[in-house]
């Protein structure tokens, strides 16, 4: 067995301790590149939650900070429940999980966040989910277009939603002076609308 000259284990895991308060978070980039995707989270936290990934609607991911670790929120609901997932990109780990029925009253875990959409329910993901864009394919497509590298953005957000009766993921994040917003068809990766404000010059919309 290897040691180091102060005791310490050469080559293992780190402990379960927590970090001190005064660590830096790491940079998106590490993480992104060797971590879980969007879609394999979102597996996860449906695999969780005791539902099919096409049965989700109103479903919200986001790559967040949670007490130094980078994790995605995810935000879904399912049936007559709304759901609230904090999932460890590193290891898929679920740090966090809140489930909430539709009426407002809490199931079971910890209380919900907030209150159900009172608006009509979205369509369920069904097919197009199945056979069209993942999350991750769609990032890179505006990613691309905004001529930036995937691990470059932050405050990375992506929606699922309709755009007059087509099924799109409503992309946002900034990168070092950009921030941008788009809206790209999950049946084959077209733009449908992208909004770009430079910092310097002001912002720009356009509509295909």
């Amino acid at each position: 067995d290897m040691e180091r000259n102060d005791g310490r284990p050469a080559g293992g895991t780190q402990g379960t301790g927590t970090a001190g308060a005064g660590t830096p978070a790491p940079t998106a980039g590490a993480s992104q590149g060797t971590g879980l995707t969007r879609d394999e989270a979102v597996a996860i936290a449906a695999k969780d939650a005791g539902v099919q990934v096409n049965e989700l609607w109103d479903l919200s991911v986001d790559l967040d900070y949670e007490d130094g670790i980078r994790v995605y929120e995810i935000e879904f609901d399912a049936g007559d429940m709304e759901y609230d997932y904090e999932i460890a990109v590193s290891d898929g780990k679920i740090v966090k999980r809140d489930m909430e029925r539709n009426d407002g009253r809490p199931a079971g875990g910890t209380q919900g966040t907030g209150t159900a959409d009172a608006g009509t329910p979205a369509p369920t993901a069904g097919a197009s989910q199945g056979t069209g864009l993942t999350r991750d394919e769609a990032v890179a497509i505006a990613a691309k277009d905004a001529g930036v590298q995937v691990n470059e953005l932050w405050d990375l957000s992506v929606d699922l939603d309709y755009e007059d009766g087509i099924r799109v993921y409503e992309i946002e994040f900034e990168t070092v002076d950009l921030e941008c917003e788009y809206k790209i068809a999950v049946s084959d990766g077209t733009i449908i609308e992208r909004e770009i404000e430079n910092e310097h010059r002001g912002g720009y919309g356009q509509h295909h």
